[in-house]
């Protein structure tokens, strides 16, 4: 089960991590009343070991066994090996996306997880690598043009021709049964982190009026908030627009069979 205390203020850790460092998270955190589960502030260490738990991020681990949990991930797989890639690493900085698009999209092929990137020196030079960050793996390491350039190979060879294009609306049919149930169940979590930053936002700034949290903290804070309900809404628009898709394609479906 969700923790509704505790469980909104362990999500903005990831992101804050994500987005600057992990000792401005742990202030962050901290100031907003993130505890422990007897309820003393968190200490810098149990929060570091709580970012590294895979756990939150939906999986389930024991030795050598890793399966996909039931349960409902505070954030996504491509968050948590990020976040745990900057803290294993201990480099404080924000993550450069657009240099590599495909980071925490790319997966190993071995342990299939999502590869992270960076810029590596040698020989006096920087060199830009897509990497497997998987303890007792690392089976991937490659340069950004390289992986990038077979990505692209990839989606050439992927490209639909007439014949599949023909078929998409029975192959959506099929494909309905099992996402549908995803759909009905993505309001409802939708709906809840939604309500869960609203309440960071509130209690922002109570820690603000009680001088526990300074103006120079709380103005970014807010700002990521506000960002953070921005795309939790528009992830609803879009869940609306998914379900009018499905269902125009449902209606293709039904009158391609009518006519076969």
């Amino acid at each position: 089960m969700i923790d509704s205390e505790r469980a909104p203020l362990i999500r903005k850790a990831f992101e804050l991590v994500d987005e600057k460092d992990f000792g401005h998270a742990f202030k962050i955190v901290r100031s907003l009343g993130l505890t422990t589960r007897s309820g003393r502030p968190i200490p810098k260490q149990s929060l570091s070991f709580l970012l590294r738990n895979e756990f939150y991020a939906g999986q389930i681990v024991s030795k050598t066994l890793r399966i996909k949990g039931n349960h409902e991930p505070l954030g996504s797989e491509e968050l948590f090996q990020r976040v745990r890639a900057k803290l294993h690493d201990g480099v404080s900085h924000q993550v450069e996306h657009e240099d590599f698009p495909l980071r925490g999209t790319m997966i190993c092929m071995k342990c299939r997880r999502p590869l992270t990137a960076g810029w590596a020196e040698g020989r006096g030079k920087k060199y830009a690598r897509y990497r497997c960050w998987t303890k007792d793996c690392k089976a991937v390491s490659g340069s950004k043009e390289e992986i990038e350039s077979n990505f692209v190979l990839l989606l050439g060879l992927l490209k639909p021709n007439a014949e599949i294009l023909a078929e998409l609306p029975m192959i959506a049919a099929r494909q309905w049964g099992s996402r549908s149930e995803a759909i009905a169940a993505e309001p409802k979590s939708l709906v809840r982190r939604l309500e869960e930053q609203r309440s960071l936002k509130l209690k922002a700034i109570e820690a603000k009026v009680k001088g526990e949290l300074a103006a120079s903290d709380f103005e970014p804070l807010k700002a990521s908030i506000e960002q953070e309900i921005t795309r939790i809404e528009a992830a609803m628009a879009s869940l609306d627009a998914e379900k009018a898709s499905y269902a125009d394609l449902m209606s293709q479906t039904r009158l391609t069979c009518w006519i076969s």
